[in-house]
């Protein structure tokens, strides 16, 4: 698993990174218990925080996400479309697996 951008020490980047792959784990399962094969989109939204995971896919070495973590006042969260946000990103996370695939 990659963490494509971060401001944090190398030591926080592995505790997020795992973090993230027992999130990945644990939405799995849970779409599996639901009949779903896959879980590509995940948002956590807390109360002042959203927490975006989005699925790119796997390639040769690992699978492949990215993850946004966004603090937020409260009324924002509260109304933040992930509808409108996951459109937005449909286009941006087509080029992100393309670009993984062709490396």
């Amino acid at each position: 698993m990659s963490v494509i951008q971060s401001s944090k020490a190398p030591t926080k980047q592995a505790e997020l990174a795992s973090v993230i792959s027992a999130l990945k784990r644990s939405a799995f399962q849970f779409g599996e218990a639901l009949g779903q094969l896959e879980c590509p989109i995940i948002h956590i939204k807390g109360h002042s925080h959203i927490f975006s995971c989005y699925d790119l896919g796997a390639t040769h070495v690992s699978p492949q996400i990215l993850a946004f973590y966004t603090q937020l006042d409260p009324a924002s969260v509260e109304m933040f479309d992930t509808v409108a946000a996951d459109t937005q990103m449909g286009p941006i996370l087509r080029d992100l697996s393309l670009r993984k695939m062709n490396e």
